[in-house]
């Protein structure tokens, strides 16, 4: 096996520890050794790979912007100009983009001690609104939207609100207003 498929398979393996230890016991109460153990390498191994748990957290999230957003946040710079049937359509994208890995989006949703790695999510989230907005759209607003589409998001992965095919109609046309109600 080459170098960098190993190197790529241990990172791969590191993660789903990591995940499934966050899944089952919190962030916070998540340890390095926990990791080597659960991943079977040892802790050399890890500090290769990344400096601590929040490197490693950092780099998931990253990993997410990079491959599974990708195609879901173009679609969503165009959104606000959008008929409404193609924002419910870019809606059900997002919400087929959670199902995929809804374990996954669970932990860093809901745990505590992980939420505060979204904020690149959150700040791809606000920039892709200022830009896809077809007139000027307040702060408050924006930061606003977003967080109610936080709370939804959580809420439909812990199965709270309905299937995708129910939530997204609701959620596009709250999109679809909130971008020409909560101008400046």
């Amino acid at each position: 096996m080459k170098q960098a498929e190993r190197r790529g398979r241990t990172r791969r393996e590191i993660q789903e520890a990591f995940m499934a230890l966050v899944s089952e016991r919190g962030f916070d109460r998540v340890t390095v050794k926990d990791i080597c153990l659960r991943a079977d390498i040892n802790r050399n191994t890890f500090y290769l790979h990344y400096t601590d748990k929040d490197t490693l957290a950092s780099a998931i999230v990253d990993r997410l912007i990079a491959t599974q957003a990708g195609g879901v946040i173009e679609e969503a710079t165009h959104m606000s100009r959008s008929a409404p049937e193609k924002t419910e359509q870019i809606v059900k994208n997002v919400l087929s983009m959670l199902e995929e890995e809804r374990q996954f989006y669970q932990v860093f949703f809901t745990d505590e001690g992980l939420s505060r790695h979204l904020r690149p999510l959150r700040q791809l989230a606000y920039r892709m609104m200022v830009a896809s907005a077809s007139a000027p759209i307040s702060p408050v607003a924006v930061d606003f939207v977003i967080g109610g589409m936080e709370g939804v998001l959580t809420s439909y992965l812990d199965g709270k609100i309905g299937t995708a095919d129910e939530v997204a109609p609701k959620l596009a046309r709250l999109l679809t207003s909130s971008f020409t109600e909560l101008a400046p």
